[in-house]
This record gives structure tokens, C-alpha cells and sequence, in this order.
């Protein structure tokens, strides 16, 4: 799924951290506020529901709307109010995962560290779209995945764990709770290949990405994507995609 045009630049309000145990009293946002919990547990209400938040979640809150933070002993947390010009970016009130160590909170972080120093708007907004950005493509193939069957997200979730693992159809079935020609029969019908050739496509298209750093060697390159054979691997990346991965790089160049 194609994502919204990027131009739509989001508008940062203002950035910070909090400590303290006290919580915060009802108040309300021009724009929508992002708030992660990076140390101990707290609750906001919000349109006469209850979120509760940990470590490595953060709350979502809607612009305009009364909300307060009821702190669990001693909290800590990242947030920053902004407005987002982007029509598929729910403005409901809701709890999403933010690992701490994550790229999406590393740049949390980094937003709220330049409010107290001088940074162009515009690298602060840059930041904050790929704030926004990530979000909601998490929660859009979050959403992709509540479609699917339980069987195969397991399936799929290992092979995302370890994309160079020398898994079989036994092994992902394995991990599916389902017969290999049940999750077969699932991978080609919401896939469109199966397992193992889903495997590879993975692998390939990662390494098309590689490809196009120069600076990367193709014998690297086949490595890095778990082909131990760099032969074998330009074999494979020729039938696939009608050309070696030299003359691949070379025609990205060129366009």
C-alpha cells in the first residue's frame, strides 16, 4: 500500500520529557500530542475512557479534547504536540507500541532535545513526518495483519525475526500451528507464492536495496542477504530479475 503524498508537512507545537509522580491535571492541545512512557506506568482519560500506557507505549491524543495523566509512582515521558496535515492519520484517542529503543522514540527524543536549542522548523518538522510517517504505516499493516489468519501472521512474524534463518515449510508450520499445506495454501492465497518463495523475495528485495550503495560489494551484498555463494546468488537475482546485480546497480544509476 502506497503511502500519502509526503509534502504534507506537520506543524510542531511545542516538545519535551516529563518526571514526576503527581500526574497533570485536565487540559487540552491546539494538535494532536504523542506521548511515550519511557519509565513507569500511567492512565489519561479521554472522551470517558481509561488508556493505560508502560514502558515503551505511548498515547495518541486527539487535538482539542480534555485529557489529564494520572501518574502510577514515579513516571518519565517523551511528547510533543503537533498538527498533522494528513487525512489517514487517525485522530482518536489510542495506545500504540513505541519500543524504547526504537528508531520512532530515538527521534521522539531528538525533537524534545531541540526545543531548547536553535534548530530550523523545517528539521523539526522533517523529523516529526517521519515520526508520523512510521506510525502510520505501522498501524496500517497492523491493520493488514488483523485481516489475516492467526496461523499465518506467526508465520510471517518469524521470518521478519530472522530473515536470513534456513527455515523450511515444516519449521514455519511449525511455528503456525498448521499443516504445511494449510499455511502453502495461505501464503499463495494472501501472498501470492509460497513460503519459501516468499522467503526469497524477501531476501532479494533486500538486497536490491543494498545494491544501490555503491560502496557495497555484490559478493557483500549476497552475504548479507544469506547467500553464502555470491555465484549462486547472481544466478538467482538473474532469473528473477533478467540481469546480473552489476547491471542491475548500473541501471539505477543511470535512471
Amino acid at each position: 500500500m502506497s503511502g500519502p503524498v509526503l509534502a504534507a508537512i506537520p506543524i510542531v507545537h511545542f516538545a519535551g520529557r516529563y518526571r514526576g509522580s503527581l500526574g497533570v491535571d485536565f487540559h487540552q492541545h491546539l494538535g494532536i500530542e504523542l506521548v511515550l512512557v519511557t519509565h513507569g506506568s500511567c492512565a489519561v482519560r479521554v472522551e470517558a475512557r481509561r488508556l493505560v500506557a508502560r514502558p515503551g507505549e505511548a498515547f495518541i491524543l486527539p487535538e482539542e479534547v480534555p485529557h489529564n495523566q494520572e501518574d502510577v509512582g514515579d513516571v518519565e515521558t517523551t511528547h510533543a504536540n503537533i498538527t498533522v496535515r494528513r487525512a489517514d492519520f487517525s485522530n482518536q484517542a489510542r495506545v500504540i507500541a513505541m519500543p524504547i529503543d526504537g528508531a520512532v522514540a530515538g527521534w521522539l527524543g531528538q525533537l524534545a532535545d531541540m526545543q531548547t536549542q536553535y534548530v530550523p522548523a523545517a528539521v523539526r518538522s522533517g523529523l516529526t513526518l517521519a515520526i508520523i510517517e512510521s506510525i502510520a504505516q505501522h498501524e496500517q499493516h497492523a491493520a493488514r495483519q488483523r485481516l489475516l489468519h492467526p496461523g499465518l501472521v506467526r508465520a510471517l512474524h518469524r521470518i521478519d525475526e530472522d530473515h536470513l534463518a534456513e527455515l523450511t515449510v515444516n519449521d514455519l508450520a511449525r511455528v503456525a500451528e498448521l499443516s504445511p499445506s494449510h499455511l502453502t495454501a495461505l501464503f499463495r492465497s494472501h501472498v501470492g507464492c509460497g513460503p519459501l518463495a516468499f522467503v526469497q523475495r524477501q531476501r532479494l528485495e533486500r538486497a536490491c536495496r543494498m545494491l544501490r550503495n555503491e560502496y557495497v560489494s555484490v559478493a557483500e551484498t549476497a552475504d548479507a542477504c544469506g547467500y553464502a555463494d555470491a555465484n549462486y546468488f547472481s544466478r538467482l537475482f538473474r532469473q528473477t530479475y533478467q540481469c546480473s546485480p552489476s547491471e542491475w546497480r548500473k541501471q539505477q544509476r543511470a535512471s
